[in-house]
């Protein structure tokens, strides 16, 4: 019998990129210029629920969905005007809605490949108390959170990157 190697190269994310949608549909805006080390990615999924039968374990329930989130250190540019990427963090939602935006982390296979993997977030809400700006001796920094509101299911592969 034959064993699949079930983890073989590795990804980075410092080689990736964050798409981020405003809502129109179009992936107008990439994020880089991550801080080594600092993408994180809890996938959330489905709670598992554990129970007994008069003391009996027994087989886990799936239980209610639990969002994804994704929290990211980036350099700081400190642009304050309305196009700016922290004003598009702060933006109000409307009809008592929270802002939602849809991003996507592209991962690819090696550094400058056409393929690689993508993760997806269809209902990213910012987390406004996540926002940090720090600054450094060197740079400044921004650190926030988006938690998904919505199934996350796992990345799935590309063959191009979006443009």
């Amino acid at each position: 019998m034959s064993v699949a190697n079930i983890n073989g190269n590795p990804a980075r994310f410092q080689n990736s990129r964050l798409l981020f949608d405003e809502g129109s549909g179009a992936y107008s805006n990439v994020l880089g210029a991550y801080v080594d080390g600092t993408i994180s990615i809890k996938t959330g999924g489905r709670e598992v629920i554990a129970y007994k039968d008069r003391g009996v374990i027994q087989a886990p329930l799936e239980g209610d969905d639990m969002p994804a989130e994704v929290e990211i250190e980036v350099l700081y540019t400190n642009q304050a005007d309305a196009t700016s990427f922290i004003a598009k963090l702060l933006a109000a939602g409307t009809n008592g809605l929270a802002k939602a935006h849809a991003i996507e982390l592209e991962i690819p296979d090696a550094r400058g490949s056409t393929n690689g993997h993508r993760h997806i977030f269809s209902a990213a809400v910012i987390d406004k108390d996540s926002i940090q700006i720090t600054g450094g001796q060197k740079m400044d920094k921004l650190k926030f959170k988006f938690t998904n509101h919505a199934l996350y299911t796992g990345p799935v592969r590309y063959t191009s990157p979006r443009s």
